[in-house]
């Protein structure tokens, strides 16, 4: 079975299907990076160790950004999947978008996306980075979770 990536421009009310739309599908090199943990660590002068403050002043841990990393891929020449990809970066490139992806279409990622150049001769690949906050939210709820 095939799958795709959805992107929703919530600014613009921008909706794209990958799959449906230009016939990209999603290869099996989706990697989602952990979120980790944002850490302040102060020397204390004149004694032993340092002073944990990452809880401070919030009183729960925060994390930094995590970086998601996928191919697509659409078996056609590189004139035109440069197209496609052009399209694409014009429209989403650097653009703080939501992310839906197939193993969890449940909730989506709140990011950054940027379009990589394409690379091999008619490889027909995509990469794609997407910079993404560290929780992913359920669409129904609304609730955040690692």
């Amino acid at each position: 079975m095939l799958y795709g990536i959805d992107i929703e421009w919530f600014d613009k009310q921008i909706q794209y299907d990958s799959l449906t739309d230009d016939g990209l599908c999603l290869l099996d090199d989706l990697v989602i990076g952990e979120a980790k943990l944002k850490e302040n660590y102060v020397d204390i002068p004149g004694g032993n160790g340092s002073l944990n403050l990452s809880y401070a002043p919030q009183g729960y841990p925060v994390y930094e950004d995590r970086e998601i990393s996928f191919t697509l891929f659409k078996g056609v020449d590189d004139i035109a999947l440069e197209a496609i990809r052009a399209r694409l970066a014009n429209a989403f490139h650097g653009q703080e978008v939501h992310l839906f992806l197939p193993n969890d279409i449940y909730s989506y990622w709140a990011g950054v996306i940027q379009f990589g150049a394409i690379s091999g001769y008619n490889s027909g690949k995509i990469p794609v980075t997407f910079r993404a906050q560290p929780y992913k939210t359920n669409i129904s709820t609304g609730a955040k979770s690692l």
